[in-house]
């Protein structure tokens, strides 16, 4: 994720290297030391650190304006948060599958990622069922519409792709900024200088 960090950090932004716990004192710490912006905080991670930001999402709400696990999104209950969503995920993943059930891994990956982003949905009270943007070639969106209190559930699925942070195909590091930069959190006065939670 280095050059998230690097466009992060070009948009007067910090990137904040840690395994966040879901209590939220480690985002404290983080805030205590540098001056942010706590409307702009946001989880993102690869493989196991996308299901840490998963679990951020449901957990920490009140702390993050959005989530963008990559290569490993879940949904787990109880989730008594509400937070948007973006996620990537290759459809050719031998690692975290598309379709979940991999055996021999202590129930970490059953569900599917279209469950995941299912759960997310009826979570951040969406309306209608998923909507699948499918053109020729790669790349195929998959999302839903009309959530709540300004959320969004939305996938960028990336057909050969495997278990890897891809910039070929799309750049997820570019795709992801734009959508952090879109959602703030609501109800927290705006400071001046933006900061980003990253795995």
């Amino acid at each position: 994720m280095g050059r998230l960090d690097d466009l992060i950090e070009a948009q007067a932004g910090m990137v904040a290297r840690r395994q966040l716990n879901a209590g939220g004192r480690d985002a404290d710490h983080v805030a205590a030391q540098v001056c942010t912006d706590e409307t702009r905080v946001y989880a993102t991670g690869f493989s196991g650190g996308a299901r840490m930001s998963s679990l951020l999402g449901c957990h920490l709400d009140s702390r993050l304006a959005a989530i963008a696990p990559v290569s490993g999104l879940r949904y787990s209950t109880p989730c008594p948060g509400r937070v948007p969503v973006l996620t990537f995920h290759g459809l050719a993943d031998p690692q975290n599958t598309y379709d979940g059930h991999v055996p021999g891994r202590n129930g970490e990956w059953v569900e599917s990622v279209p469950d995941a982003m299912a759960g997310w949905a009826r979570n951040n009270n969406c309306k209608g069922a998923a909507i699948l943007d499918d053109p020729p070639g790669p790349l195929s969106t998959m999302r839903y519409e009309g959530c709540a209190s300004g959320t969004e559930v939305r996938m960028i699925r990336i057909d050969g792709l495997g278990h890897r942070w891809t910039r070929e195909e799309v750049d997820t590091t570019a795709v992801m900024w734009q959508f952090f930069k879109s959602h703030q959190l609501r109800g927290k006065v705006d400071i001046a200088v933006p900061a980003v939670s990253a795995r």
